[in-house]
């Protein structure tokens, strides 16, 4: 555990987000395994594994728990719920800039903050200041965009059809595993398949047997809540959180 713990400054591993999971919870490593039903030494093996990428959920993250000897679905929950948490951060974050610009802009900004300087040279640098703050603005903003959402496969087997420019690549999800899904996508359940596509936000659309759809838009951010599912076959039901 403390050779793992020793980890925690490298964002490529898992050791990061169990520290970050455990902090969150007010959990020890110690009680972290516990709460996975899993043994420390797991939990240690866990830390120092590479973390995929979002979009390996439905391979890299199923190799891992298999390696560390852990439930797919427990190691998938982990990550989605890590994930949802990071977004939120981001999105706090952004939130707050963008206030703290807000309050400034109201009270008047003054640049003549620095009395060693001439007061051409203070705006100058007020202006560079200014720049600064409304590029990390931004930059807050798009890390809170969420442009994709996670299929769930509960039973039986979905397909979803990845369209990447001119070429388009099939891939098979069954049940109890979980992969991202962006737009351009077309996910097809067989008649014995039930599915659930999960949106950052909370809201989810459930998939009922023999049901297959378009992911046509999917841009989920602080100024925009832009969702367009085609329905093609079947039927969905859709629980919104936010609008």
């Amino acid at each position: 555990i403390k050779m793992a713990q020793a980890a925690t400054e490298d964002k490529t591993l898992f050791a990061p987000y169990i520290q970050q999971y455990a902090s969150q919870k007010s959990l020890s490593w110690e009680e972290v395994a516990e709460h996975f039903q899993i043994e420390s030494e797991q939990l240690a093996k866990l830390a120092l594994c590479s973390r995929p990428q979002s979009t390996m959920l439905s391979g890299g993250i199923l190799e891992v728990a298999d390696y560390v000897g852990m439930e797919r679905s427990q190691l998938k929950a982990f990550v989605i719920e890590v994930e949802g948490r990071e977004t939120a951060t981001k999105r706090q974050n952004s939130n707050q800039l963008k206030n703290a610009i807000k309050t400034q802009s109201r009270r008047g900004w003054s640049w003549n903050f620095i009395p060693m300087l001439p007061k051409k040279l203070g705006w100058a640098w007020g202006a560079v200041i200014l720049l600064t703050i409304l590029i990390g603005a931004f930059l807050f903003s798009s890390a809170g965009a969420a442009n994709y959402a996670t299929l769930v496969v509960n039973q039986g087997q979905a397909t979803v059809v990845q369209t990447n420019g001119r070429n388009a690549e099939s891939v098979i999800v069954t049940g109890d595993e979980a992969m991202a899904v962006n737009s351009g996508d077309r996910i097809m359940l067989t008649a014995d398949a039930t599915a659930q596509v999960r949106l950052i936000d909370g809201s989810t659309i459930d998939l009922d047997p023999g049901t297959e759809i378009d992911v046509e838009e999917l841009v989920i951010d602080d100024n925009n809540y832009q969702v367009r599912v085609k329905v093609l076959a079947g039927r969905t039901l859709n629980r919104v959180v936010t609008v």
